[in-house]
């Protein structure tokens, strides 16, 4: 549905005059001449109208005896601009914006035979407080699942980690946008969780060590859903084994590049927005064990994990007064593309099968696990992306089986 009551919002012009005081005369053009106030006019602008709107709403709620409806508004109209649609998920405010489009055509139509007439407020009560309708809408919200509702970032989808989480989000509920380097796998996991949810996922690529990009990438992600509540940063680049006299400045740049200044870039566009909503959110990151044990030959890798761990938690120590959690997870040997190629170099260097190799992982690890699930590590990025984690920021989650990468 398109709601019963949609809200015409007119943006005011240079004058300060907004739709309340000339609403009658010439709408369209008068909110034209305001398109070109700053966008932060408009948007305390439109919260205002917003707010009068659901106050209007209350009263005529009140006026039939019954309760405001929560999802009351669906349809805001904003000549000049356009119109935007609102729902519980992306599918709603599709059958939201056929709904009201249907209407204007209905509308139209009459027009051309005599003139068209609104039904009267107690009818259009009745159409919207109908029992059964309204009941099936209630029955519909006892299923709801954690993350209904929520919009996902997830950066470096494609495979291992970031797939997973990716999965478990929309699984949990959430609408998600799989960005990655990887076109083509980006655009394969949100078409699963598509095939599974229309509707539900985007796919995009990304180069995370271009800021103007990682903006991009935002930017798409507000177009197609409306906004972001989760960031899961996840994207990794393999280590290479140098030792600390031979590490080449290249290697030094690329790791640098996608752990750690992809973050920060991906970190300011998503918590920008995050303030701007009002509506808190979360921040999680892939640190892994690198960024707590020393690894022989990995130190360009290491380093680059443990710089985005100390930035992580100064995220948290700033964003927190916004309802902004920062938290980030100490993965170790998951079972992901790239680890397999770290194992496969360890082996080499180690003149071992990467048979033994594995058996030497399994052995060190407290709870005797050669190789970590992804799945494992998206369960707390899932945990941390939902409301039972609200009290937990600035923290360290470690998922590797046990590792002398405990935290200390």
């Amino acid at each position: 549905r398109a709601g019963v009551r949609p809200l015409i919002v007119l943006l005011e012009d240079d004058r300060g005059v907004g739709a309340e005081q000339h609403a009658d005369r010439h709408p369209i053009d008068d909110g034209l001449a305001g398109v070109a106030q700053p966008l932060q006019h408009h948007a305390d602008h439109i919260r205002h109208a917003i707010s009068t709107h659901r106050g209007e709403y209350a009263a005529y709620a009140d006026r039939h005896g019954q309760e405001p409806i929560p999802d009351f508004l669906k349809t805001i109209i904003v000549p000049g601009v356009g119109v935007f649609y609102a729902g519980k998920d992306r599918r709603a405010a599709l059958v939201a914006a056929d709904c009201y489009r249907a209407s204007m055509q209905v509308m139209a139509n009459a027009e051309t035979i005599e003139r068209f007439e609104f039904i009267s407020e107690a009818d259009q009560a009745e159409v919207e407080y109908w029992p059964l309708e309204r009941r099936k809408i209630e029955e519909s919200e006892k299923s709801r699942r954690e993350l209904d509702g929520k919009i996902a970032l997830v950066i470096g989808a494609a495979s291992g980690i970031g797939r997973a989480a990716a999965l478990g989000f929309a699984e949990a509920g959430a609408h998600v946008v799989a960005a990655d380097l990887d076109e083509a796998g980006a655009g394969g996991i949100a078409g699963e969780i598509n095939e599974r949810t229309p509707e539900r996922a985007l796919g995009l690529p990304l180069d995370v060590s271009d800021s103007k990009a990682v903006a991009e990438a935002l930017r798409q992600t507000i177009l197609h859903f409306g906004g972001i509540d989760v960031l899961f940063y996840s994207p990794g680049v393999g280590p290479e084994y140098h030792s600390v006299v031979d590490m080449p400045d290249e290697e030094i740049e690329q790791k640098l590049a996608v752990h750690y200044r992809g973050a920060v870039a991906a970190t300011r566009e998503a918590a920008r927005v995050m303030i701007e909503q009002g509506t808190g959110g979360r921040l999680i990151y892939n640190a892994s064990k690198a960024a707590f044990a020393p690894g022989e030959g990995f130190a360009a890798y290491g380093a680059s994990k443990a710089a985005l761990a100390h930035y992580v938690r100064n995220v948290a120590n700033e964003l927190g007064r916004d309802g902004i959690t920062a938290n980030y997870i100490n993965a170790d040997a998951v079972d992901t593309p790239m680890f397999r190629e770290v194992l496969r170099l360890r082996a080499e260097r180690a003149g071992v099968s990467e048979k033994e190799m594995l058996d030497r992982y399994a052995e060190r690890s407290v709870l005797r696990e050669a190789l970590v699930p992804p799945e494992a590590v998206a369960e707390a990025a899932l945990w941390l992306a939902s409301g039972r984690s609200a009290q937990t920021t600035g923290c360290v989650i470690t998922v590797g089986g046990g590792a002398e990468g405990f935290p200390r």
